[in-house]
């Protein structure tokens, strides 16, 4: 069972240890523990099979430290009476792609977004869209240092693949909640299977 190995301060990259997100600093990472990996294909998981994504055709996400990567189409289907996308296809990616950069700092528990702020640019009428988070400062809890960072920041950009526009802009806090992934089942299996995969040959 290698749920017991991803706790918070058993991988200490940037942010997990309270302090903002560098590129600087994660460029100082020589190599990611498998732990770490295994959580960040845990979250593409769930991020894959969740209901209201598969209804949206929002299925695809990339985590990596910080950073995560949402992509999916605009099509008709979330038109507004003008015929162009609904803000609310804007704001689903763009949490989304922050939510994921933050939770890839947080190995035990799942994150709830407490405030959003969203800059509208341009409308969009169909093509891919990208949306890019990172994860820009963490706040720490300073009488409880092993529960890591309390809140989280991040920012994102939404983005037309055709055209590289920028179609808007967005800011989201994050809080731990009381959610633990240990009992979400498909986290579980997936995370579960990716150290499987991930510890192959490392172990006696």
């Amino acid at each position: 069972h290698f749920f017991g190995a991803l706790t918070p301060l058993h991988w200490c990259i940037p942010a997990v240890c309270a302090i903002p997100y560098s590129a600087s600093l994660l460029r100082m990472t020589i190599s990611v523990p498998a732990a770490v990996r295994a959580h960040h294909r845990a979250l593409q998981t769930i991020y894959a099979r969740g209901r209201i994504n598969l209804t949206m055709g929002l299925h695809r996400v990339v985590v990596t430290p910080g950073k995560a990567v949402v992509s999916g189409p605009a099509t008709p289907e979330f038109h507004h009476g003008a015929n162009a996308l609904h803000g609310s296809i804007y704001f689903k990616m763009l949490d989304d792609a922050t939510w994921f950069s933050a939770a890839s700092f947080v190995p035990d528990v799942f994150l709830l977004t407490t405030t959003f702020t969203i800059d509208f640019l341009r409308p969009v009428f169909t093509g891919e869209l990208r949306a890019e988070g990172i994860a820009v400062a963490t706040s720490a809890a300073p009488t409880d240092p092993a529960s890591a960072s309390r809140r989280f920041s991040a920012h994102a950009t939404l983005v037309h693949v055709e055209s590289g526009e920028v179609l808007a802009k967005g800011t989201g806090q994050f809080a731990r909640s009381k959610i633990p992934y240990r009992s979400l089942p498909e986290y579980v299996a997936a995370y579960e299977s990716a150290m499987k995969e991930l510890t192959a040959g490392h172990t006696s």
